[in-house]
């Protein structure tokens, strides 16, 4: 596979996420959280959250795992660091798309993402509808 994808976000889904992305092939040179970019196998410290644009050099494509604390607001941020470079973002945050849906618009070619109602509970598939 050899894909480059960078993990932004570690708490509840990042590492699940980051399990899955290596187990199927990928490759995750870095994580992100709120204080710098890790080494995700050795937990070293790489750079600052400011250095993201450096880091994302190498990368095909980038998953947003934070959760909605603010409006929305970080997440825009992240998103639109990411598709400034020309990368892909798959997210699963909510509250950008919600909240600057017309700053997004534009982009939403490039971003992936799903308004699943329940999280990993599967309440789609359940309801039969």
């Amino acid at each position: 596979m050899n894909k480059n994808v960078a993990v932004i976000g570690f708490g509840k889904i990042g590492p699940s996420l980051y399990k899955r992305l290596v187990r199927t092939g990928y490759n995750v040179p870095f994580i992100v959280i709120s204080s710098g970019i890790y080494e995700p196998r050795l937990g070293r410290k790489i750079g600052e959250r400011s250095d993201l644009k450096a880091h994302l050099n190498d990368v095909d494509v980038a998953c947003l795992t934070i959760s909605t604390k603010d409006n929305g607001e970080t997440a825009r941020d992240y998103i639109l660091e990411v598709l400034s470079l020309g990368i892909p973002i798959v997210i699963c945050e909510k509250g950008a798309l919600s909240n600057f849906y017309s700053e997004l618009k534009p982009y939403l070619n490039r971003i992936g993402y799903s308004a699943t109602v329940g999280g990993g509970e599967r309440l789609k598939k359940s309801m039969q509808l």
